[in-house]
């Protein structure tokens, strides 16, 4: 079943949520089976990448708690020095904590996923890495001063490196906007939706379109929004 989750979550990240996901809900009784073989047999190695292949299942149908239990049980019995999938599962742990309303474990969980992708080199991870942390202090806190840094640091190193850089550049934008500067915050978001139309990204383009309509409605532009 790890096989079957894996290639289902590459279909979904290629071609969208209906199919992969689709079939991780036919195998959901599978997979929890497969979950409890791994820790029956302490293959934890296999239980990690199965718990990855398969969280948006649980992420987009729930129920998160069990998928974040059982996660991190899992995550706190791998070796990080020697295990392929502790630093991604990690990272998921901490998003999907965020997902579920809990910011202080996410941004725990964030923070040690960034000093390992710092001392890794691993620049598109740290680039997401550093948006979630401004998307935990921006959207849900609202404490701009702390959030637009992590930003614009992500943004300056997805430049630089040529990283996928619309999902930064967009949410800098926003929080430009909000925080009272929308003359620098709504030309990065129009850029954004430029690389999107140009890579046509839909998915992408619709978040960045919905960005857009943000900051034209904070701004008293009522008709933009619209």
């Amino acid at each position: 079943y790890v096989n079957e989750a894996e290639h289902a979550d590459a279909e979904i990240e290629a071609f969208g949520m209906a199919g992969g996901l689709g079939r991780l809900e036919a195998e959901r009784a599978n997979i929890r089976s497969a979950l409890d073989h791994f820790r029956t047999i302490a293959d934890d190695e296999g239980a990690a990448r199965l718990a990855i292949a398969s969280h948006k299942l649980w992420q987009f149908r729930g129920p998160l708690a069990e998928w974040l239990t059982s996660a991190s049980e899992t995550l706190g019995r791998l070796d990080p020095d020697a295990s392929p999938s502790a630093f991604q599962l990690r990272y998921l742990v901490s998003m999907l904590h965020w997902v579920a309303g809990e910011g202080e474990l996410a941004l725990a969980g964030y923070a040690h996923c960034l000093d390992q992708a710092r001392n890794m080199g691993n620049v598109d991870f740290i680039v997401m890495i550093l948006n979630q942390q401004a998307i935990v202090y921006g959207w849900d806190r609202r404490e701009w001063d702390r959030a637009i840094p992590l930003e614009q640091e992500a943004v300056a190193l997805a430049r630089e490196h040529n990283a996928f850089v619309p999902f930064p550049l967009s949410n800098l934008g926003v929080m430009l906007t909000l925080s009272g500067d929308a003359a620098q915050g709504i030309p990065l978001i129009d850029e954004a939706i430029a690389i999107d139309r140009a890579a046509e990204d839909d998915y992408g383009l619709g978040v960045r379109l919905m960005h857009r309509g943000l900051a034209a409605y904070e701004t008293g532009d009522l008709h933009g929004a619209a």
